[in-house]
This record gives C-alpha cells, structure tokens and sequence, in this order.
C-alpha cells in the first residue's frame, strides 16, 4: 500500500486546474513522525497515576487469591453462596474493575488539557477505592462508604472531560469556519486516474 495513489484533474470555475494526489496508506499506516508526541508539562503526573491504578488492582487481585484460598472458593466460582467475607473481597474487587475503564479514560484525556489538576484527582479517586476496598474486605457493606472520597476525585475529573470535549468542539468549528477552502462548486472532476 506504500505507492496506492489516485490522481484527480480538477478545473476551478476560473479554468485553473488542480492535480490532486490521493492515497489511502497514509491514513491505514501513517508513518511513526506524523503522530502527536508532544504530551504537556506535568503529564509525568498523569502517567504516574495511571501507573498507581495498576498497582492498586494488582493489590485488590491478590487480595482476592488469598481469600480463594482462605475461604476454599476455587475458580471459576465468582461467589460463595453463603460467605459473606469473601464475597465482600470479590465484589471489592469487581466494582474497581467496573470504574477502572472509566478513570482511566478520563485521567489519560483529561490530563493532556490538565494535568496537575487530574493528577491531584487521580490520586484522591484512588484512596478513595482503597478506603473502600479495605472497608468492604471487612465484610460489613456498610464500611464501603468511607470510600465516598474517592468522587471528590472522579467528579471533577468528569466535569474537567466535559469542558474540555465542550473547548475542543468549538475550537475545532471555529477553526474550520475561518479556514480557506476550496469549494466543491467551484471545480469541475475531468479525470480520475489510479496507479496501482
């Protein structure tokens, strides 16, 4: 697909023509210097935090392999029908799982437009997971809540996504409003040539 490239002979309204080149490689396997690589100050912050959630599920699964062995619950059963305590572990664990994509979404996106900000946040959501993680393992439910914490981390991270998609769509409209293209109406197809 290196060389795959369609030649289009355009006349404007004027009867200047146009040759334009088109190719499909470009956009399936663009090269490696075309994409973004620039990441902003302080994403460090971001990656580290990031890093910290891998940590912290690592640390909620062995948690959960020891109470497999603790509580003799063997694989591929998620729940014991009647323990409590190691249920509490299972789903500790699971509900993390279930936010996981979620955060990180948000840290990694979020943080290209804040990064200080949504490494702050990002550390606070996950005390807070541990708080309720380690609450659940106790196997009282109700101890969970003291991981409310963790939403005075992931709501800011959410409302920060909102603004920054709200930004972006209207710079990226904007630019395209002030940008000088070439109208449709103005040219006329003659030719379409492939060398394949």
């Amino acid at each position: 697909m290196s060389n795959a490239y369609w030649i289009l002979k355009l006349r404007t309204s004027g009867g200047a023509e146009l040759l334009v080149r088109m190719s499909l490689s470009k956009y399936i396997s663009p090269p490696l210097t075309s994409l973004p690589l620039c990441l902003p100050r302080y994403y460090g912050g971001v990656i580290l935090v990031g890093v910290s959630a891998f940590g912290l599920n690592m640390y909620f699964a062995r948690r959960v392999v020891q109470a497999r062995k603790e509580h003799s619950v063997e694989l591929p059963i998620m729940y014991h029908p009647t323990d409590k305590v190691f249920n509490c572990i299972q789903r500790g664990h699971q509900n993390y799982l279930e936010v996981l994509p979620f955060f990180l979404m948000a840290l990694f996106v979020g943080g290209l437009r804040y990064p200080r900000t949504y490494t702050a946040c990002g550390v606070v959501f996950l005390l807070g997971r541990l708080l309720y993680f380690q609450g659940y393992a106790t196997g009282d439910p109700a101890k969970r809540y003291k991981g409310v914490i963790s939403m005075a981390g992931g709501l800011p991270m959410i409302m920060g996504l909102l603004v920054f998609g709200v930004q972006h769509l209207v710079a990226s409209i904007r630019r395209i409003a002030h940008s000088h293209i070439i109208k449709i109406s103005d040219c006329r197809c003659f030719i379409v040539q492939s060398n394949w």
